[in-house]
């Protein structure tokens, strides 16, 4: 028994296809117990369910505390019930960016929004949504009861009264002094602000001072920018962003202590560099969220036409996309924001006015159609010596078909080939297993003698695929006399 080497594994195309062309795309990876099969497996990435749909289009945040759910949609704030049912709140400047919102808790019982360059306050409690920042307001966060509001021109954070986000004092700022590329972004992650210009960052904390209440924490500065404001995010006490110096642009870091730490890979960033040097890096944007024990960070680049996602628990990278069939390429992750409440994951389409439940019991995209699974594979090779395949198997969970409609008899295509992922086979069809068929077994045979070979593999079946392992040549060995 041979197995394909590499076969459960993340994408890693290298400068050369040649040396590795393999991509795993809306799966994520999954480390095995100690006696476990195989050492990781590949999971499917959830699907979408219609859960809200409003008039306006492209949703830019979204954001829940205290049993509250806001969003922003286009240029409209709206407030979500349980069941998806949507409140228009007031209209808000929109642009091209992400927009959000904060809360100042139960003590003050108020959310503040920044959209475009202004900022709003919603008081459930009476209802109003008022402007109460103009032009001064690109992004927002809070710590302890202060709002906090960054103008990324005049590199300057303002900050309201004290759980009163409706009043903010012309004498109560601060600017950057320590360097002077501008601070452009910004996040909370309690009790500490991040502020990050170009080609340096910062980190200040509530000082308790008078009459200026935050101040530099010392020593927590570093000499990583940020090249595209909106990667900047943080989820579970990581901090994330896709970063920039004096040096260069297009490493993703993460912060550990107030150190950051480069967390992409040489394919990773080879991809991104591909994207500045074609079009533009500047405009990506992330999104983080926990499913199943994992935390990911999903960076997308509009420009570029392509998302990454990192699961920062295990280090490792795939790809997300929907499957564009008139084009027949994979398109950039559907879903911009993501909030959890109501015990759901809810996500918000970046083209649309609908919001989707994203859960692992849904196996389509948010528009219904399929969800489209690829893993190619890294090279079958030893020193340019032709191989036999005889056999190709893959493990995987069988007897997962649907009751009805596509996937009664899910099939896992196949295609191979031998030339470095340049041109590939015509497709191969393999089956899954129908309902119950527990112990079918998935295998081709009679694929030639190649010497350097990978596989792509292409799930679109509305099944959840989980991948284990795969392997060449585990039929029975030759006996004497009989050709191999």
């Amino acid at each position: 028994m041979a197995k394909l080497r590499g076969f459960i594994g993340g994408s890693s195309v290298s400068v050369s296809p040649e040396q590795d062309c393999e991509r795993t795309v809306n799966f994520y990876l999954e480390p095995g117990s100690q006696n476990a099969k195989n050492q990781a497996a590949l999971y499917p990435m959830p699907g979408f369910q219609s859960w809200s749909t409003v008039s306006q289009v492209g949703a830019r945040a979204l954001y829940e505390m205290n049993g509250t759910l806001l969003g922003v949609v286009g240029g409209t704030q709206y407030s979500f019930g349980s069941l998806g049912t949507a409140t228009a709140l007031g209209s808000v400047t929109q642009d091209l960016n992400q927009a959000q919102i904060v809360s100042n808790g139960a003590v003050g019982a108020q959310f503040l929004t920044a959209s475009g360059t202004n900022g709003y306050c919603y008081t459930p409690s009476s209802g109003a949504f008022t402007q109460v920042l103009t032009g001064d307001c690109v992004m927002v966060g809070m710590l302890d009861g202060y709002g906090i509001a960054l103008n990324p021109v005049t590199s300057k954070i303002r900050i309201s009264n004290l759980n009163d986000f409706t009043t903010w004092s012309g004498t109560q700022f601060a600017q950057r002094g320590d360097a002077p590329d501008n601070w452009v972004s910004m996040v909370v992650n309690i009790p500490d602000i991040w502020l990050i210009g170009q080609q340096t960052g910062v980190v200040w904390y509530d000082a308790g001072s008078f009459p200026f209440p935050l101040a530099q924490r010392p020593g927590a500065t570093f000499k990583y920018g940020i090249v595209a404001p909106w990667t900047l995010k943080t989820a579970g006490g990581y901090v994330l962003w896709l970063s920039r110096n004096s040096e260069g642009a297009g490493i993703v870091v993460q912060a550990v202590g107030y150190s950051p730490q480069r967390v992409s890979n040489y394919e990773v960033e080879t991809a991104i560099a591909g994207y500045a040097r074609t079009s533009s890096i500047t405009d990506a944007e992330a999104v983080m969220f926990q499913y199943q024990g994992h935390t990911f960070y999903v960076l997308t680049f509009p420009s570029a036409n392509a998302s990454w996602m990192m699961d920062v628990t295990t280090g490792a990278w795939t790809e997300l996309g929907k499957w564009n069939s008139a084009m027949t390429r994979f398109d950039i992750w559907q879903p911009r924001v993501h909030a959890y409440a109501f015990g759901q994951h809810i996500v918000g389409d970046r083209v649309t006015g609908q919001l989707s439940l994203m859960d692992g019991a849904y196996m389509t995209e948010a528009d219904g159609s399929a969800m489209r699974r690829m893993r190619i594979t890294p090279a079958v090779f030893n020193e340019n010596r032709p191989i036999p395949h005889r056999r190709l198997e893959v493990l995987l969970e069988h007897g997962l078909g649907t009751q009805t409609g596509q996937g009664v008899n899910p099939i896992l295509m196949v295609e191979y080939s031998d030339d470095g992922g340049k041109t590939y086979s015509p497709q191969l069809q393999m089956a899954a297993g129908k309902v119950g068929e527990y112990p079918k077994r998935t295998y081709l045979t009679r694929l030639g003698v190649p010497r350097n070979r990978v596989y792509r593999f292409t799930m679109t079946d509305p099944v959840p695929w989980r991948l284990i392992d795969a392997y060449i040549n585990n039929d029975a060995p030759a006996q004497s006399g009989q050709a191999a």
